[in-house]
């Protein structure tokens, strides 16, 4: 799928021909959804698309729109490959995507971003905000590029986050078996762990960290100044740098510096 901003409200599609009687447009409440009804399609045309080195039919759905756009949810199989610039929310925009969607490519300047993600969704954005929120599960995989004053993120499942850019303040919270890896600079990042979720921040730029961790979690984190520790049941916590560690709480937990793990 394309978005582009224009005068009027358009959307074209480029589909197999055996498929275009049965895509349907609907726009209810200002919301346009597109779909295919499968029930209709002949059986013998769904043969055709079968098997291991079956061709895949693709759609092509170019859409344009003159008001800017506040959200957008991806599932089944599609996928975002282009976005103009004017076309996303100067307050913010909410992106959900899930299933087998993907956005291989979008750039976002605007307010406030929430971006959801879950099962086998993936996605590669940069973003310009003041705050960035993302939530990802399932076997989800984000990669992004940002700039904000506050960013936050929540990754469970067997989700991959990994996170390059700046940011004033950073909040993660890993659960399950996620793994995250984050670079940049963020000077004050608090890190949230649980389950058997692995944090990889040894190229994130920090003064001041602090880490809560429980279960079998690993972290390796950079902060240069304090950081401050409440650790147990099995965790581990790597630190680089010469920080002063200030001791919350440490239970059956490991602490180790960098060049000794």
């Amino acid at each position: 799928m394309e978005i582009r901003y224009g005068k009027q409200y358009s959307a074209r599609m480029g589909v197999e021909e055996l498929f275009a009687e049965y895509v349907q447009f609907n726009v209810v409440d200002s919301t346009l959804t597109v779909s295919m009804d499968e029930r209709r399609v002949p059986m013998e045309v769904k043969r055709l698309f079968r098997g291991k080195d079956a061709a895949t039919p693709a759609f092509r759905l170019t859409v344009t729109m003159p008001e800017t756009l506040r959200s957008l949810q991806l599932d089944e199989r599609a996928e975002l490959v282009q976005a103009d610039d004017l076309v996303v929310d100067p307050s913010g925009i909410e992106l959900r995507v899930t299933d087998n969607a993907r956005v291989s490519a979008f750039q976002l300047d605007t307010r406030r971003v929430s971006l959801n993600m879950d099962k086998r969704a993936g996605a590669a954005l940069t973003v310009r905000c003041d705050s960035l929120y993302a939530q990802v599960a399932g076997n989800a995989s984000l990669k992004v590029e940002h700039r904000s004053r506050v960013s936050e993120a929540e990754v469970a499942g067997a989700a991959n986050l990994v996170v390059s850019g700046e940011t004033q303040r950073l909040l993660l919270s890993a659960k399950g078996n996620s793994k995250s890896i984050l670079n940049g600079s963020a000077p004050m990042v608090r890190y949230k762990l649980s389950g058997a979720a692995n944090v990889n921040a040894v190229n994130l730029e920090a003064e001041v960290a602090r880490a809560e961790q429980s279960g079998l979690t690993n972290l390796t984190q950079a902060a240069a100044r304090d950081l401050y520790v409440d650790l147990s049941t099995g965790s581990t916590l790597v630190f680089l740098n010469d920080p002063a560690i200030h001791v919350l709480s440490v239970k059956n937990a490991t602490i180790l510096p960098y060049d000794r793990k």
